[in-house]
């Protein structure tokens, strides 16, 4: 067994969505290869066996174009998943310890600009106000 048997991951994965001219054999093996390596092919259940990289982040929907340049855009369900980030997607943690989205909370606060209500002062109290 080398390092990387442990990076990759047997994972059933179900579709859903996908048009019936569309539903052959090289299409899905063209769809199961983009997710990661095609083992075995469940035609009649429509779904495959597929080894993919656990390092990377699960796909699941995916668009498909047929030959007719018609887009369609498949679910992808995963059997027996439990515990994975539903935010984006890696099998490394859960969503409660989410690190991309505290990224993207931190970039958007620091880059943020005051709204305009923010800027406005309030009116003075008009016992408060000088008349000239």
């Amino acid at each position: 067994m080398g390092p990387s048997s442990n990076r990759n991951s047997n994972s059933l994965a179900a579709f859903k969505g996908v048009p019936l001219h569309l539903w052959t054999v090289t299409n899905l093996k063209k769809i199961g290869a983009r997710l990661g390596v095609v083992d075995t092919l469940e035609l009649a259940e429509r779904r495959m066996l597929v080894n993919v990289d656990s390092r990377k982040s699960l796909k699941f929907s995916r668009k498909v174009e047929s030959p007719n340049g018609d887009e369609v855009t498949i679910e992808i369900k995963y059997d027996k998943l439990f515990k994975h980030c539903s935010l984006c997607g890696m099998l490394t943690h859960e969503k409660e310890l989410c690190l991309s989205v505290d990224m993207k909370a931190q970039h958007q606060s620091s880059g943020a600009r005051q709204g305009v209500f923010t800027r406005v002062q309030p009116p003075l109290d008009l016992s408060q106000r000088v008349i000239p």
